[in-house]
């Protein structure tokens, strides 16, 4: 699966006189067959997160696949 979390609005993250300079959010964690990819916004910047056990899904196919991922957002 994959997910669009979305943009954090910073104005929703009111912490007294303290302002949020960085904000995401993660993808859960699920279990062999699936795993989960997620993106979340905050400011100019996306992050990329995946929620997986190594169990059923090697890290470094994860890698592989977001490292795709950042090559096509780089070449827009």
């Amino acid at each position: 699966a994959f997910t669009n979390i979305g943009r954090i609005h910073p104005e929703r993250l009111r912490f007294g006189e303290v302002e949020a300079r960085d904000a995401y959010a993660t993808a859960s964690v699920v279990y062999p067959p699936f795993w989960v990819g997620c993106v979340t916004g905050f400011g100019d910047s996306l992050t990329l997160s995946a929620g997986f056990c190594e169990s059923g899904l090697p890290p470094a196919d994860v890698a592989r696949l977001f490292d795709h991922m950042i090559d096509q957002l780089s070449s827009v």
